[in-house]
């Protein structure tokens, strides 16, 4: 069982011992702390009174005189929706979630604290502009005022765990948008894995499942592996951990956005569509709203914690974005002193780390556990956090560009206030981390795309492997160029299709990265819009909902060449036929799907497992995308010695493990879901459950979590729902909130989000927009002052008590 499992239990047993306390005060605990969106409120924080309408999905419009109170009032709001949701993302963040989950959180912290979120928030803070300093600091005012007001009527949660919420400070804004940048980043995670599998099974093999893999790199000693083993083991359970307290899977998702030019449009104004795939939770990340005071006027969604919109649209210009999937980190290997293991070695003499105590507060303990980390120049030495791991002469230290100072508060104000592309460009300047994929549309007819982040050029141009520290190989040059960063700008296609998919060809200058999504969903997009001469809003949206498996498609043209029906045993032809004539739709009443799916999984495993062993592959296989790259290659290659199963004494060819894999993938659904197609219905195993993070036991997840709802797509579909492979077929990944702009209409968009605008799970607004999401429907929201008093169902005045 692993750590994050383990801590998850821990913290759902702790919450089982108080659920009878939940059903005993009943609706009363759970109802107190709803908001009133009718009621008038009184604050001293105000300068001006600050009306908002609350539509039928509970998506608030603040209209304020000023962008001052407009950010205060934004703080109180969102709070009143999703305090607790807030105050668990800054205990994530920044390493505090022992102080109410207990000992069983500890290790997580411990990590956490290692890498240093709440460390570089405070050096940021101290650096930021007095502008982005000020928007920070009218949030937190916002969130304190209904902090302070509310004592007495928090969410349930507090009560569950038994404390109340401190202050909010500017530093745990700022510590959500990094945890945020490290859910993003692959890495940390990612390279100990690749590194370690071709130190197992040898370069040249390792190089067919990891096409990126430089064929001149070389290899560590064995002795030295074997010392480093337990610790990148670590760095990948603590990454899967970091995930799934803060409400994700623990996997790293991806995106859809594409932005189509006037020309190939019904209404002659480009649109803009964006669906972003991170974990599928209660609350959902995002929470909607229209923003607007003095000459700000925007809407779209806000990071939870953070002030302003990282998604959204301005009456001018609309702005999208997707994961990058940039490589911006490195491990480095430092070399210690044997004599003073705080001494590290710069290639020219011994050099004292830099060490800071971190005081972790452990609920239920009397004292408090003291964790000294230990820094290089690098970065943090995260190997001190293996218990297990005693080495006076090495460590492992980590370089990562969200150490680095930057001000993406300033850049998501400068992109909501932005009328055009120049002004677009201007804004992404200041972007670091994480890397993503920016996307643009104006109502002048403008579309445009930009990668936004700091792309380290190393020294030696790669970056796939660990380096020697005090090797110069291994250092940053620097940032690539702005003006050279992948861009696109009005296009002679006509749009623009960014899917987690390969950005540059093979000769561009500089390394970018390597863990691309397979190409099927950027492809899928790409052919649906060929087809449309003149697209529309309706359009647009069947692509975000289309459940077309291209990948699929691909996999079996590419196998249909080695394998035939008729060298399929007699018992499994007719299922393989099924395959044969599918048409790769993946909705929930294909049989095809399931039989497609689970054959793939066991493929999977059949191929790689073997070699990697049981312990690698379950690592390797926690980032869908590189098995799913390895097959989609090894079917294509049926001579690969890959094909061979090193446990058997006979040597296996493709044909053979094919017919092995689809064999027990048959056996697997009639042993679990009954004997024959009739009951393989995809809707039926491949499902979606919202959960709470406090609804994992009974009976609290009657009251917190949502479904199942029987969910189509795949995780290489355009309407993408990620499954775990160790833990199929349960969607745990998917679009976070879709969006659709047509900037014919620049005042409204089609938006919608897995779950609902509270945080509360007796509101109307817990779980409203989950029938939308799972039909691929949206709603829309209006930015039209007029329309949105016209349509509002609520409206309160937030009002300074020196007017009373």
């Amino acid at each position: 069982m692993s750590r994050a499992t383990k801590i998850i239990l821990g913290i759902a047993g702790f919450l089982l011992i108080t659920a009878a306390a939940v059903f005993f005060l009943g609706h009363r605990m759970l109802n107190k702390s709803l908001p009133d969106y009718s009621e008038d409120i009184n604050l001293d924080i105000l300068q001006k009174p600050v009306q908002v309408y609350t539509d039928e999905w509970g998506v608030p419009h603040i209209f304020a005189e000023n962008e001052e109170d407009m950010f205060r009032a934004a703080g109180y709001v969102v709070a009143s929706e999703r305090l607790w949701q807030m105050d668990l993302m800054r205990r994530g963040a920044t390493g505090r979630l022992s102080e109410i989950f207990g000992s069983q959180a500890l290790e997580t912290d411990k990590y956490l604290r290692t890498i240093g979120i709440d460390a570089i928030a405070k050096k940021i803070a101290g650096e930021l502009s007095p502008a982005s300093l000020a928007f920070l600091q009218l949030y937190a005012d916002g969130v304190n005022a209904f902090i302070r007001a509310n004592r007495s009527r928090l969410p349930v949660e507090f009560a569950l765990l038994g404390y109340e919420p401190e202050e909010w400070k500017i530093t745990d804004s700022i510590a959500i948008i990094r945890i945020m940048a490290v859910r993003l980043s692959y890495a940390w995670r990612l390279d100990p894995v690749l590194f370690r599998l071709a130190n197992k099974i040898g370069l040249k093999k390792a190089l067919e499942v990891y096409p990126a893999y430089p064929k001149d790199a070389p290899l560590i000693v064995s002795e030295l592996m074997r010392k480093l083993d337990p610790v990148f083991g670590l760095m990948s359970e603590r990454g899967r951990a970091v995930g799934q307290i803060l409400g994700g899977p623990g996997v790293l998702a991806g995106s859809n956005s594409w932005v189509v030019a006037g020309s190939r449009t019904a209404s002659g104004k480009p649109i803009l569509a964006n669906d972003p795939h991170l974990g599928l939770h209660l609350p959902p990340i995002w929470f909607e709203m229209h923003l607007s005071g003095g000459d700000f006027n925007a809407a779209g969604m806000h990071l939870i914690g953070t002030p302003g919109l990282v998604i959204g649209h301005n009456g001018v210009a609309a702005w999208g974005l997707t994961n990058g999937m940039i490589d911006d980190g490195d491990i480095y290997f430092e070399r210690l002193n044997p004599e003073n293991k705080n001494q590290y070695w710069d290639g020219k003499s011994w050099q004292p780390v830099d060490t800071r105590a971190e005081v972790i507060e452990v609920k239920g303990e009397e004292d408090p556990v003291i964790l000294q980390v230990r820094s290089t120049p690098r970065g943090p030495i995260v190997s001190d956090v293996h218990p297990l791991f005693r080495d006076d002469t090495t460590a492992i230290s980590y370089r990562w560009t969200g150490h680095m100072i930057s001000d993406e508060i300033q850049v998501f104000y400068r992109l909501a206030k932005m009328q055009s592309w120049d002004d677009f460009l201007a804004a992404l300047r200041g972007f670091v981390a994480p890397s993503q994929n920016f996307i643009y549309a104006d109502t002048s007819g403008v579309i445009g795309y930009h990668l936004g982040g700091y792309i380290p050029i190393r020294r030696d141009g790669k970056g796939y492997l660990p380096y020697n520290a005090w090797d110069p190989a291994g250092d940053w040059l620097g940032p690539v160029p702005f003006e050279r960063m992948p861009q696109s700008y009005m296009p002679e296609k006509n749009f623009i299709v960014t899917a987690n998919n390969r950005m540059v060809p093979d000769n561009w200058p500089w390394y970018l990265g390597f863990a691309w999504e397979p190409a099927s969903r950027a492809a899928r997009i790409t052919e649906l819009l060929q087809q449309e001469d003149r697209i529309d809003v309706n359009g647009i949206a069947e692509i975000q909902s289309d459940v077309h498996s291209v990948y699929a498609r691909g996999v079996l043209q590419a196998i249909s060449k080695v394998v035939t029906n008729e060298q399929m045993p007699a018992g499994l032809r007719d299922y393989w036929r099924l395959l044969e004539q599918w048409d790769h739709e993946a909705g929930t009443e294909s049989v095809e799907a399931t039989l497609f799916n689970v054959f793939i999984v066991q493929l999977m495993q059949d191929v790689l497992q073997d070699e990697m062993g049981e312990k690698l592959y379950d690592e390797f296989r926690d980032w869908n995308n590189f098995p799913s790259r390895a097959v989609e290659y090894l079917v294509s290659a049926p001579r690969s010695s890959w094909w061979d199963d090193i446990t058997t004494p006979e040597k296996e060819g493709m044909q053979d493990i094919i017919v092995r894999s689809f064999g027990q993938a048959v056996s697997w659904l009639r042993e679990n879901y009954g004997d024959g197609p009739g009951f393989w219905e995809w809707g039926k195993i491949h499902t979606l459950t919202l959960a709470h993070p406090v609804g994992g036991q009974k009976p609290l997840d009657m009251i917190f979590n949502r479904g199942p709802y029987a969910v189509g797509g795949s995780p290489n579909s355009v309407a993408k729902a990620e499954y775990k492979l160790g833990n199929p077929f349960s969607v745990v990944a998917g679009a976070s909130m879709r969006m659709i702009v047509d900037m014919s209409q620049p005042m409204q968009a089609h938006t919608v989000i897995p779950g609902g605008q509270s945080g509360q799970p007796m509101s109307e607004h817990y779980a409203d927009q989950i029938e939308l999401w799972v039909q691929g429907r949206h709603k829309i929201v209006q930015m039209d002052r007029h329309l949105v008093e016209q349509q509002a169902v609520a409206t309160r005045t937030l009002t300074p008590l020196r007017d009373q």
